[in-house]
Formats: C-alpha cells, sequence, structure tokens
C-alpha cells in the first residue's frame, strides 16, 4: 500500500514540474465571426513567444478553403523556434493531361495543379517559403501520416473516394545575418483519389482533390533542428471544439447559399433559352444558343490537335466547309465550333455561347448579361 501511494505521489510531483515549465497559448480568430473566438491552443515551453492568428484570406471561390491559420513560437534566446504555416487546396484530372488549356480554368473553384504526391508538392513549395535553402535530405514519414489521419477522424468521403495522408521530412540549411540555419519541416498533404471517364468513354481517367494540411517546422541557429521540439509541440496543439462547430456552420451555409445562386441561374438560362426558342418560332429569327462549351459541336482539343496537325490549312478549312461550321477563338485562347450559318457569334458568362445574324445584335437586351462578341480562327 505504501509502495502503491508512493508511485502515484511521484507521478503527480512530475506531472505538476512539467506544467510549471510551460505554458499554453491561444491562437485566436479576430475577425472572421459575430465576436473574436479562440481557434486554438498551443502549449510551449515556458518563456516562449508566440505570434500568430486565423488568416480569412483564402480562394474566395474555393469551398474546401476558408481560412488558413498561422503562428510562430520562439525561445527567449531567439536561437530556435517553431512555425506552422498554413496549407491550401487544389485539384487535377486526367483531362488536364489532354487539354493543358482547361487548367486555366481552375478545379471547382480552387486552383489547378499537376500535383498528385508528397515529394511533387515539396518540390514546388519548399522554394517558394525557403527560397535559397540547401536541402540536405528528404525522406517519407508513412508513421506520421498514419497518425494524423487518424487523427482527422472521418472525412465525409463519397462512395468511390479514397483517401492518401503523405507526410515528408525535410531538412535543409540556410544562411542569416552570419548565421547558418538549421531547419526541420514536415509538409503534410491529404490526397483524395477517384475513378473518372476518360476521353474515350472509358474509366480510365482520374479526379485528385488535394489539401496541404499544414507544414509543422522546428530551427535552429549554428545548431542542429530537433524533431523532439517539434513533436513536443505538435502534441501541444489544440483546436477548439466551439471553433471547428462555427467554421462548419458558415461553411454550410456558404454551401448552400452558393447552390441556391447557381441553380437560380441555371434556372434563368434555361427561362432564357426556352423565351428564345419561341421568338424563333414566332418571328423566324436566325438567333439560336448553345448551353456550355461541352455542348459545342466538337470542341474537345483532341479533336482540334487532329485538326491543328495538318499542315495544309486550305485542307482544314475545306473540312470545316464539309461539316459546315465556323472556328472562332473564345476568351480562354480555346477553339470553339459554330454552325456555319451564324455570322456573329457572342460568349456569355458560363461558357454560354449566342449565334445570331443579327447586325444590331445587343447581348445585354436580349440576355440580360454581358457578352464578348468572338474572332474568327486564323489558320
Amino acid at each position: 500500500m505504501f509502495k502503491r501511494h508512493t508511485t502515484l505521489l511521484a507521478a503527480l510531483t512530475l506531472a505538476a514540474t512539467a506544467s510549471a515549465q510551460t505554458t499554453t497559448h491561444e491562437i485566436r480568430d479576430e475577425f472572421g465571426f459575430e465576436r473574436p473566438m479562440r481557434a486554438m491552443t498551443v502549449t510551449l515551453p515556458k518563456g516562449w513567444n508566440v505570434s500568430g492568428n486565423v488568416q480569412w484570406t483564402g480562394h474566395p471561390s474555393c469551398l474546401m478553403e476558408p481560412m488558413k491559420l498561422h503562428f510562430m513560437a520562439t525561445a527567449p534566446d531567439g536561437k530556435r523556434w517553431v512555425e506552422f504555416i498554413p496549407g491550401g487546396v487544389w485539384g487535377c484530372t486526367s483531362n488536364f493531361d489532354a487539354m493543358p488549356h482547361t487548367a486555366q480554368q481552375g478545379f471547382a473553384g480552387c486552383d489547378a495543379r499537376p500535383i498528385r504526391d508528397i515529394r511533387s508538392f515539396a518540390d514546388q513549395y519548399i522554394p517558394t517559403i525557403r527560397p535559397n535553402a540547401r536541402i540536405q535530405s528528404m525522406r517519407p514519414r508513412p508513421d506520421q501520416a498514419q497518425k494524423l489521419l487518424a487523427e482527422m477522424g472521418n472525412l465525409g468521403l463519397q462512395p468511390g473516394q479514397y483517401p492518401r495522408m503523405e507526410v515528408l521530412e525535410v531538412r535543409l540549411s540556410y544562411e542569416a545575418n552570419g548565421h547558418t540555419i538549421n531547419e526541420l519541416l514536415l509538409p503534410a498533404v491529404l490526397f483524395v483519389d477517384q475513378r473518372a471517364a476518360d476521353m474515350w468513354g472509358g474509366m480510365s481517367g482520374y479526379v485528385t482533390t488535394a489539401m496541404a494540411v499544414g507544414t509543422i517546422t522546428s530551427a535552429q541557429v549554428d545548431g542542429e533542428a530537433q524533431e523532439s521540439l517539434l513533436d513536443f509541440v505538435g502534441e501541444g496543439m489544440k483546436h477548439d471544439p466551439q471553433y471547428l462547430n462555427r467554421v462548419a456552420q458558415r461553411y454550410q451555409q456558404r454551401s448552400q447559399m452558393i447552390a441556391a445562386a447557381t441553380q437560380r441561374k441555371r434556372a434563368a438560362q434555361q427561362a432564357w433559352l426556352k423565351a428564345n426558342a419561341a421568338r424563333i418560332a414566332a418571328n423566324s429569327a436566325t438567333t439560336s444558343t448553345t448551353s456550355s462549351s461541352s455542348d459545342v459541336l466538337d470542341s474537345s482539343m483532341d479533336s482540334w490537335r487532329r485538326r491543328n496537325g495538318m499542315n495544309d490549312a486550305g485542307q482544314s478549312k475545306l473540312i470545316d466547309a464539309v461539316h459546315e461550321r465556323r472556328v472562332v477563338v473564345n476568351n480562354q485562347n480555346q477553339a470553339v465550333y459554330m454552325p456555319q450559318q451564324y455570322q456573329r457569334v457572342f460568349q456569355l458568362p458560363n461558357d454560354v455561347y449566342v449565334g445570331t445574324n443579327d447586325r444590331f445584335f445587343n447581348p445585354v437586351g436580349a440576355t440580360g448579361e454581358f457578352g464578348t462578341e468572338l474572332s474568327e480562327y486564323g489558320y
């Protein structure tokens, strides 16, 4: 009995000593909601300074990237620090491989990047955050990846979506103020893969959505960066449950608003298409509308490449004449085919096209939306 009490007392003394040697700091969101909120707590060695906050500066059209969190913790002597650098969201599809120009339009409102593994991410990301640094080593950390994926819990994925968490350990060094800075970085990226249709009607294509969870770093001036310090700070990072719930509510509200706006716009476009068809029937007008760039006759880049491969421009024009079509260039510098009988072609928002022979056609007056008149493609 005496031994059991002695062991318990020792454990309590150790816990009290550890608590006295650490301090818990708050990372706050000052502007995201009706009032400032605590977003995260970070436990650090006593005497360390912390600066950081939540930044609502993500991609405004990317629902998966509502905000970013950044903080830096520095030792009293200024020779050691830990930093958490926010990530981002992007995506890519096999269609980008066949039609690279389509990547300029983005990916579901987010950036489109051909990055499908952590090494490709590091090769592009590290030089942007640590320019002129010398990379000493890189190695995958499946142990950290497995741990992080377990901590994220239910990801809410759809059937056919497969998650991949990848973490890379990067050691690098660089010079600053006459000293050598050695740094250890652990960038983490969650990839979600799913099969998709290819250009030939099969299912060999892919869609990959990627979310850089963030990069936590540990740096040392004129010494080796400590992984133990990185682990200690990482274990002490705790998201506030109330804040996460508030973010989830905002995310859901925004998704509903965007879905409703999209539905209203589609309904308005369909109503205009029906009204325009009625005018054509009543007035024998010569105006028609295609619904989207995907509905435009033979608009795939693969077909365009085959035609562009013809050395004889006259042969290309002959093919267009056979198919009774004309080629114009849209605002994204893409080739678009329209029926040959229309002398003027306008591009409206959301890649809706209007063909007309009306010399006085005004897209605002006819459709309620601004449009750009497209020019002929020059062979």
